[in-house]
């Protein structure tokens, strides 16, 4: 008996489910990026900075902000892979505060003040909700 011959359509058939199987079972990804914010301010906020430093943070490109803001958190905590945020909360009698979001460490409460280097806190690391207990007094 003669070996049985296959139409070339079926080949293509058969190497283009092989390729769409591929894809859908993983093939090629690529890792997602984390959405960044570069706004200085949530939607809605009427905070403002109340010190000078606060005011050029404010004030410059969100990008430059985001990168200056990444720079304090490496040399003060040292663990966070990128900033994706940095936002104003509030701030009284030249001291604000900032809340710094990290891809990888989350919610940072910066404060800035004229008279004193920055400091900050992790927010998992604070009992409960504080992070959001301070922001809503602010």
């Amino acid at each position: 008996m003669p070996p049985i011959k296959r139409p070339i359509t079926a080949v293509m058939e058969l190497a283009m489910l092989l390729v769409l199987s591929s894809c859908r079972d993983g093939g090629d990804r690529t890792p997602q990026q984390p959405s960044v914010r570069l706004s200085p301010h949530e939607p809605g906020s009427t905070a403002l900075p109340s010190n000078p430093d606060s005011v050029e943070l404010y004030s410059m490109d969100g990008t430059k902000r985001l990168v200056l803001f990444q720079d304090m958190v490496l040399k003060l905590a040292q663990q966070c892979a990128q900033v994706t945020g940095a936002v104003l909360k509030g701030g009284a009698g030249g001291m604000d505060v900032w809340r710094v979001t990290c891809s990888d460490s989350g919610d940072w409460a910066v404060s800035i003040d004229a008279d004193s280097p920055p400091t900050l806190l992790r927010c998992a690391d604070l009992p409960g909700k504080e992070c959001e207990a301070v922001w809503s007094k602010l």
